[in-house]
């Protein structure tokens, strides 16, 4: 993921080092490109000039060093202070255990999917007559 965020990063500045812009709309796309692409910017360095339109970057090894690293490690919270990190991960192993248990405990007292809905009843629209329309016959009269 980091590598193709990297990648797409590095593509994006090749092109707005190749667009001619004024000095704002160069700050605009590239706080575009640095929410966009969160990932790769923490490894990149850009130094934008003052006066002119133009930027320099650069991949900061050190970074990406570390962020290789660090990679598929986790980073446990705790308000368990003095604990040794093994009991630490063996009762996060154990937390997973047990939400794992209730989640195949609710799918095997519920059906996956009980019945599928039927569609609702449509009734047909409403269309209201004028008196004109409508003709009664009278009654005959006896007189």
């Amino acid at each position: 993921m980091r590598k193709r965020a990297l990648k797409k990063l590095w593509a994006r500045l090749k092109q707005l080092s190749a667009m001619t812009l004024t000095h704002k709309e160069l700050l605009m796309k590239l706080g575009a490109a640095r929410s966009q692409y969160p990932a790769g910017w923490r490894l990149i360095e850009v130094r934008v000039e003052e006066l002119r339109a133009a930027f320099t970057c650069r991949l900061n090894r050190d970074k990406l060093k570390q962020a290789r690293r660090r990679e598929g490690r986790y980073l446990l919270r705790t308000h368990l202070t003095g604990t040794d990190p093994a009991e630490l991960w063996r009762y996060y192993i154990q937390l997973a255990q047990v939400e794992e248990a209730f989640k195949s405990a609710l799918a095997s007292n519920y059906p996956p999917n009980p019945r599928p809905k039927s569609p609702p009843v449509r009734l047909p629209p409403y269309r209201p007559c004028s008196a004109d329309l409508v003709r009664l016959p009278l009654a005959a009269s006896t007189t």
